[in-house]
């Protein structure tokens, strides 16, 4: 197991130790990214990462080599900041917070091959940080600014495409 983090300043990708949190690696240069890369997700049924930065995704394999760069279809609109990702053997699910026109929160959903699949809106004031799933539930956390706490929501989606 490892755990990797992005860094939104320079094209890096920093692969630490979970158990020890020791960096193992530095992965630099234009190999793997946009320039600002700022959210990375693993998906062990794929075997593969899911890689957001610059209004594209990237998808690497386990050895962080590029697959395919793709610009996923209704990705975001200007108004959005975008946020965290994750992953799993079917889906890339995106998260973007609100902007200055909107007070929603979207989990946009792409397939693999970036298909677009549905966005989904979170319809309640707060910043959307992040989304993750364990054991096939999933989870939005969230910035409330009315009490400034850090909230975590549980999330049910119905699939409704083949």
């Amino acid at each position: 197991n490892i755990l990797v983090i992005t860094n939104m300043d320079v094209n890096v990708l920093t692969v630490l130790d979970p158990e020890t949190l020791e960096v193992v690696d530095q992965i630099k240069g234009s190999k793997h990214g946009f320039g600002a890369n700022y959210a990375i997700a693993y998906s062990t049924e794929k075997q593969k990462y899911g890689l957001k930065g610059g209004g594209k995704h990237m998808i690497l394999d386990r050895d962080f080599n590029q697959v395919r760069e793709q610009i996923p279809q209704n990705y975001t609109k200007a108004e959005y900041t975008s946020q965290d990702m994750d992953a799993d053997g079917t889906c890339l699910y995106y998260v973007v917070s609100y902007g200055e026109n909107t007070s929603d929160n979207l989990i946009m959903i792409h397939k693999w091959n970036g298909y677009y699949v549905q966005s989904l809106s979170i319809p309640f004031h707060v910043e959307g940080e992040s989304i993750f799933h364990h054991d096939g539930k999933f989870y939005f956390s969230a910035t409330d600014w009315n009490d400034r706490r850090a909230k975590v929501y549980d999330l049910e989606f119905t699939y409704v495409y083949q």
